[in-house]
């Protein structure tokens, strides 16, 4: 088992998306009767009123799957999220978290993707 602090480590993904499709990724979390489908795409904006449009990251899911959306992550050096963002949990009430990084380099998007997960009884832990 491999920890990043109070996080446990599930997996990670180093992948290269051209613009026009969309990546597929099965996570199987220990416990759990059956596994999240994630679904990512990158989508870029224009906007008449901004120069720069915003780097944002949208999710939506259900019960089998979750959207992971990153808009305008364009920038040839790259974005990344600052911290684990919380994206879906497990059956046992676990937080099911996501760490990315990502730069575009021609019609392609380099994407690097970690999974973590915080336990639910580090939480009730910790108060």
């Amino acid at each position: 088992m491999i920890k990043i602090g109070d996080l446990i480590y599930l997996q990670s993904h180093a992948l290269l998306v051209p613009k026009s499709e969309k990546a597929s990724i099965t996570l199987d979390i220990e416990d759990s009767e059956k596994p999240l489908n994630i679904i990512i795409c990158f989508e870029e904006t224009k906007s008449a009123e901004e120069e720069k449009p915003k780097t944002g990251l949208s999710i939506e899911g259900d019960q089998d799957h979750a959207y992971v959306t990153f808009h305008n992550w364009n920038k040839p050096f790259g974005s990344s999220l600052q911290k684990p963002i919380a994206f879906a949990s497990s059956e046992d009430g676990d937080e099911i978290l996501l760490l990315a990084s990502a730069k575009e380099s021609g019609d392609v998007y380099e994407l690097t993707i970690q999974f973590l997960k915080k336990e639910a009884s580090n939480e009730l832990a910790s108060e």
